[in-house]
């Protein structure tokens, strides 16, 4: 019976290991789902940006912003002075390529950075200068390009937020089913013990009232063995 119980506790354990993993392995089957389709998404807002990025790299005026400023060769020695994070359309597009983790996340990223070139040249030259005109200019028309993707993008940065709060709640609530599952089956678990217990109780109660009377019928014979040995002197 001892060992009835103790396989019953083991087996529990076991059930309660089981459903852990499950659980688990369910979770992460379903986040890569939701992840690889989200990347998806967003590779193709990258391709319809990337669209857009050509469309203004190969105006006329870009030439001036397509590799990193010669600094030197220049002479603007108060360059880095005046801007902190220089940027230019080559290494924007090096890391749009970038294939070892390095490069943009989303396509925010990359409008920032695209801000950026043409924001740094306005931040340099004068304002009537034509590197400055020529990077206002740009930038006009790449903000207008920019506005017919944001709805798009807006929508799959909604998405993302709702799907990662809709994670995080099924989680919540996998694991509470999970709890309410072990404790359900705990409580049965716990009757089947309490039963076991029982019929074990019953059966040493059985065997001490069989030892008993056993005892009892013997201690009868002895004194009836010495009664009839007296009478017999």
């Amino acid at each position: 019976m001892e060992l009835t119980i103790t396989k019953s506790a083991s087996a529990f354990k076991e059930k309660v290991k089981e459903k852990q993993l499950t659980g688990l392995e369910k979770q992460q089957q379903e986040a890569s789902q939701r992840e690889a389709a989200a990347l998806k998404r967003m590779q193709e807002l990258m391709r319809q940006f990337a669209t857009i990025l050509r469309q203004i790299t190969q105006h006329k005026w870009a030439h001036p912003f397509m590799h990193p400023v010669d600094v030197e060769g220049l002479g603007l020695h108060d360059y880095y002075e005046i801007v902190q994070k220089p940027m230019d359309f080559g290494t924007i597009k090096s890391k749009m390529e970038a294939k070892d983790g390095t490069g943009y996340k989303n396509v925010r990223e990359i409008y920032s950075d695209v801000r950026l070139v043409f924001k740094n040249a306005m931040k340099y030259n004068d304002e009537r200068h034509d590197v400055h005109i020529m990077a206002k200019t740009l930038l006009e028309k790449f903000e207008e390009k920019w506005l017919q993707l944001l709805p798009k993008v807006a929508e799959e940065e909604k998405r993302q937020v709702e799907e990662e709060a809709k994670a995080e709640l099924d989680v919540k609530l996998a694991q509470e089913a999970v709890h309410a599952n072990m404790a359900k089956e705990l409580s049965n678990e716990l009757c089947d013990v309490d039963l076991q217990l029982e019929k074990l109780r019953q059966i040493v109660i059985q065997k001490c009232r069989v030892r008993a009377v056993s005892d009892g019928h013997m201690v009868v014979c002895c004194h009836e063995f010495e009664n009839n040995h007296l009478f017999a002197t």
